[in-house]
């Protein structure tokens, strides 16, 4: 019962924050969910192709299993479909070079600021990635986006009151997302 609580209380959570992110017209053809990801992060192509990527350490760190994440994924890809913004693959990287258990206790070409899951999702999806752009909350997003050869990249406030944290990567910067949608 507590488990199910504490699902509801997530999923809740979940559908109130993306709400957020919901871009409306007036016309349902074109209303769109901004793609977001940050507690983690999603790139965002001109193609308009969408992959989330996910930095979960915590599988790395035993706080739960590869399979648990994989549940809470495939929900959060309901929520993202059912807001009209399909994702067409999932990525996420469980390790960390320095808190984790074997076999994910490594530095590995995944893990931000390496662009190994935007050079993986650019193989898989047939991403140009020299057309797309990463919207991310951290200098490790922006330098991963750059190592990757993205076209752009933009730096936005994690909750949209902080400052804005130093990146000496060349970078847009923006308050929130639909800021960040509009620089675009």
């Amino acid at each position: 019962e507590k488990v199910e609580k504490a699902f509801g209380e997530l999923r809740a959570y979940w559908d109130r924050l993306l709400e957020r992110f919901t871009l409306s017209s007036g016309d349902e053809r074109l209303d769109r969910m901004v793609n977001i990801w940050n507690q983690y992060q999603c790139m965002i192509t001109f193609c308009f192709s969408r992959s989330a990527s996910f930095f979960e350490s915590g599988i790395g760190r035993g706080k739960y299993s590869i399979e648990e994440f994989r549940e809470l994924s495939f929900w959060l890809a309901g929520v993202f479909e059912r807001h009209n913004a399909p994702l067409s693959a999932l990525y996420f990287c469980p390790h960390h070079p320095t808190h984790a258990f074997a076999p994910y206790l490594k530095d590995c070409d995944c893990r931000k600021p390496n662009p190994g899951m935007l050079l993986q999702a650019a193989q898989d999806l047939n991403i140009n990635l020299t057309q797309s752009v990463l919207i991310g909350d951290k200098p490790s997003d922006i330098q991963a986006a750059k190592a990757a050869g993205l076209s752009e990249a933009v730096l936005v406030q994690s909750d949209g009151t902080k400052p804005l944290t130093e990146c000496t990567v060349p970078h847009l910067q923006a308050k929130d997302l639909l800021a960040a949608a509009k620089l675009l």
